[in-house]
């Protein structure tokens, strides 16, 4: 990892300053964290538009699986989701895993 990439992705977050699911706010006691929309043990990346800022309990949900996030990305974050995992149909599993989930049920 490059630190430059690391250091604008932290920025993102930090410009950002609060929570893109709950909106709670940026501060000492609760720092945000830079989620990977892609996970980097799949192959993610630092790039700006593949993270997004979530709180410590939002990031929990998020990488379990139990957060819809989809809805909240930005149009270049979708692209560079789509980029990173390389099929239109992981990215929509990886950020809308409980839709995803209540289809295969049925």
């Amino acid at each position: 990892m490059k630190r430059r990439d690391w250091t604008a992705a932290r920025a993102k977050v930090d410009d950002e300053g609060e929570c893109r699911v709950c909106g709670v706010a940026q501060s000492s006691v609760e720092p945000l964290e830079a989620a990977h929309i892609w996970p980097r043990s799949l192959g993610g990346t630092q790039d700006p538009n593949g993270i997004v800022p979530l709180c410590q309990r939002c990031h929990g949900q998020f990488d379990a699986h139990h957060l819809n996030l989809g809805h909240l990305l930005t149009t270049d974050e979708q692209v560079e989701l789509v980029r990173q995992c390389g099929s239109l149909g992981l990215a929509m599993r990886r950020v809308y895993p409980i839709d995803y989930r209540e289809r295969q049920a049925a």
